[in-house]
Parts: structure tokens; C-alpha cells; sequence
């Protein structure tokens, strides 16, 4: 019984992830937790994945030739060897990518068993995409999902999906967002099909023309 969504903003006393209550009183600590770890990529791992990513955006905006066409430009290169044997296809078409804009939706499970080394290893990469995507100058967005009981006073009364705000799409990747995501910790369930739904929706509001979680 999946109730609804409940967002959450850091500073708020709402949600375990960032005020981990419940695992403190059991005796885990920050570390234990992973709300305190090794989070930052070092550069001899981005540096190579950014020169691919910029290999790839560089592709993506340059012209290609289709060859082996039976309509287009002539091909000088096929002409004299296909035309003897009227073979139609001696034309070429040069074809111009359209106008091509990005945004990326990182979402990181924070469920309870991502406690310890799992989380801080997702929020590790989480970290490390967004770097990335910064640097491209590509427009992203940062949240965390979980899921808790709807009624934390009633034993099964059902459960409502946790939803983390960490990085909204239009909001700057500064030294508070990233603080926001490396102290958030462990929650509580998985909701995967809730949690893509709710972010497909925020992809369906977007208005770039590729969009990709």
C-alpha cells in the first residue's frame, strides 16, 4: 500500500537520510553509517572519462556523409567502378545534426541496505557524474530515494515513497550541494518503480531535446 511521495529538503527534520535517528540510536556512527567516507574522484579518473564525454558531445554535433545512396549528391569515389555495372547507388548525402541539448537525472538508492561501504561508494559516483556533467556544462539534477512507513505510529500502515532533494535542475553545482550529498545516509526501503516514475515526470517537464536518467 504505497500511500504517495514525501520530499525532502536538507535543513528540514523530516526523512532519516540526512538526520539518521533511527540508526544512531542503535549505535552506528557517522563512518559506520557511510555519512562519513571518501567521496571525491580523483582527477586521474575523470580526467579520461571527461576527454571521452567530450569526444562523444563533439560527435554528436558534427555533419555525416550517408553513402551507398540511390539519390543525393554524386560519389566520385563509387562512380567509376558502380556506373558499368548500373549499380544505382552512387550518391551521397551529407545529413546535419539538429540542434541537440542534455539533462541528466542522477538518482541514488539510499535504501537501508546501502548502509556502510555500498552508500558510500553510490554517493562516491553520484559525486563524480555530477563533476562531470558540471564541467561539460550540461544542465543535471541530484536526488536520493528511499521509502519509510506512512504512519510511523501504526504498525503496516503502509508505506510512502522518500524522495531527497539534493541538487534541483535548474540550481547551481556549488560546495553546499555537494556537502548536501555526501552527509545524506541511509533510509529505510526500495520503491524502484515508484522512484522511476517520479523521476520520469521530471524528465516529461524537461524541455531538452535528449533526457536521460
Amino acid at each position: 500500500n504505497v500511500f504517495g511521495v514525501r520530499e525532502h529538503r536538507h535543513g528540514s527534520k523530516t526523512g532519516d537520510g540526512w538526520n539518521a535517528l533511527f540508526f544512531s540510536q542503535h549505535g552506528y556512527t557517522k563512518k559506520a553509517l557511510g555519512i562519513e567516507g571518501d567521496f571525491e574522484c580523483d582527477e586521474k579518473t575523470l580526467g579520461p572519462a571527461l576527454l571521452k564525454m567530450r569526444a562523444v558531445f563533439a560527435e554528436n554535433k558534427r555533419g555525416h556523409n550517408q553513402q551507398h545512396r540511390k539519390s543525393g549528391k554524386v560519389n566520385a569515389r563509387v562512380l567509376g567502378k558502380r556506373a558499368p555495372m548500373h549499380d544505382e547507388r552512387v550518391f551521397k548525402k551529407r545529413t546535419m545534426p539538429g540542434k541537440r541539448s542534455y539533462f541528466v537525472l542522477i538518482g541514488i538508492d539510499i535504501s537501508a541496505s546501502t548502509i556502510g561501504r555500498n552508500i558510500v561508494l553510490a554517493k562516491k559516483a553520484a559525486l563524480a557524474q555530477a563533476e562531470l556533467c558540471a564541467r561539460m556544462g550540461i544542465k543535471f539534477a541530484v536526488y536520493a530515494h528511499s521509502g519509510s512507513d506512512h504512519d510511523p505510529e501504526s504498525w503496516n500502515s503502509g508505506i510512502d515513497l522518500d524522495i531527497y532533494l539534493i541538487k534541483e535542475p535548474d540550481e547551481p553545482w556549488s560546495a553546499d550541494v555537494k556537502a548536501r550529498l555526501t552527509s545524506i545516509g541511509p533510509d529505510s526501503a526500495n520503491l524502484d518503480g515508484h522512484t522511476i516514475e517520479y523521476y520520469r515526470k521530471i524528465l516529461d517537464r524537461r524541455t531538452e531535446t535528449d533526457r536521460i536518467m
